[in-house]
């Protein structure tokens, strides 16, 4: 998977609404002290890109059409891909990008593989469920796909990870402190990190 996203990044482009992630990535940047986001005051940028380097070129007057909660993106802020070149340019490191995203799915696809072990462990240890939930698991292209680039579906597998792991807790019967927070924390998160996981996880 790691070689997929890698080959996705450097062969494909750098994915879907990159311009828009990017703009709404940079707002948070500029506003780090903002837990709500003014949504209309959120300008699509334009960029020059230059190999690995997305300098920031201007601001338009098109408001940035991404409606998603902040949590994603200011992650993705708050780790040090928007620098200052020598001439005072202000750019973004897409390869930074890239390698937070990629570490960010892979998180949550190893959290989603240590709670089905022990799903699978209540079952009598099969091997072959081991494979087959770990192939389900690590060889969706899209998630390759997606993981390589800058978008708030990189968080979900994470999000996902944590209610899921709270819920196997709770019907195990370890009904402790550390069992609502898993699933407090994973709902919470889902919710604030995209609204249509958020309402699957409540639902």
């Amino acid at each position: 998977m790691v070689i997929k996203s890698s080959f996705y990044y450097h062969e494909v482009d750098w994915g879907p609404d990159v311009r828009a992630h990017l703009s709404y990535m940079y707002y948070e940047w500029e506003n780090p002290g903002r837990l709500v986001p003014q949504f209309e005051k959120i300008f699509m940028l334009d960029f020059d890109i230059v190999g690995e380097r997305a300098y920031i070129a201007g601001t338009t007057e098109d408001v940035c059409y991404l409606g998603h909660p902040p949590v994603y993106y200011k992650l993705m802020s708050a780790c040090g891909a928007v620098r200052t070149d020598r001439q005072g340019g202000v750019y973004i490191d897409m390869r930074r990008v890239h390698v937070c995203n990629v570490l960010l799915v892979m998180t949550g696809i190893a959290m989603c593989l240590f709670w089905g072990r022990r799903c699978i462990e209540k079952m009598g240890d099969p091997i072959s469920v081991h494979f087959l939930f770990a192939a389900v698991v690590s060889s969706l292209p899209m998630i390759s796909y997606i993981g390589c680039n800058i978008s708030n579906d990189n968080i979900l597998y994470l999000d996902l990870a944590l209610v899921l792991w709270g819920l196997q807790r709770g019907v195990e019967g370890k009904r402790n402190y550390a069992t609502y927070f898993l699933i407090a924390s994973g709902t919470v998160l889902s919710v604030l990190s995209k609204l249509t996981l958020g309402l699957i996880v409540i639902l």
